[in-house]
């Protein structure tokens, strides 16, 4: 009796891990469009009774960089830590939400303890409607437009543009210079 008892506690053991508390598991950030990075921190805490260790984070790409403050990875009850995420926005190209997995000691491959949500705001400069034009098959060509807005405090000048086809030409016309 004794050892069915044992194995049952010892299976039941990954269970009673501790875990981290984070304050937010989910950030949101704007950026002006002149950075080039930018650091999101995570705090939390080690709520539980017993120590935890934190065995790796996992960013899932190339934009994003994670760090632990002081590289310190384990933690004991009630100890404190940050989690930082920076980010290389010259590899975003436009607002977009990023999630990095972190894994606790016990943690199975594809199980993170936590994920931390962090959502980016890459304000545009220019908007551009429609986005893509398409002429019907058998349709006159007739000719399209295509409205450019400028969406930056300071003006914004177009000295060239082109068109994926070079059978279509093109034509400038700026209504309003800057915008």
């Amino acid at each position: 009796m004794k050892v069915p008892l044992i194995c049952w506690l010892a299976a039941c053991l990954p269970l009673a891990a501790g875990t981290l508390k984070f304050d937010q598991t989910t950030k949101e950030v704007t950026v002006d469009n002149e950075q080039k990075t930018v650091s999101v921190d995570y705090q939390f805490k080690n709520d539980s009774s017993s120590d935890v260790a934190i065995e790796k984070y996992d960013a899932g790409c190339p934009c994003a960089t994670v760090g632990v403050k002081d590289s310190k990875m384990n933690y004991k009850p009630g100890e404190t830590g940050v989690i930082r995420i920076s980010f290389d926005l010259g590899l975003v190209p436009s607002s977009m939400d990023k999630a990095v997995a972190i894994y606790l000691k016990g943690d199975a491959a594809n199980k993170p303890s936590t994920t931390l949500n962090t959502h980016i705001v890459v304000p545009m400069l220019v908007e551009v409607e429609p986005k893509s034009l398409m002429w019907d098959l058998g349709s006159k060509p007739e000719p399209k437009t295509v409205t450019v807005t400028m969406k930056h405090s300071e003006p914004i000048k177009i000295v060239s543009m082109s068109g994926a086809d070079p059978r279509f030409t093109q034509e400038l016309k700026t209504i309003e210079e800057g915008k």
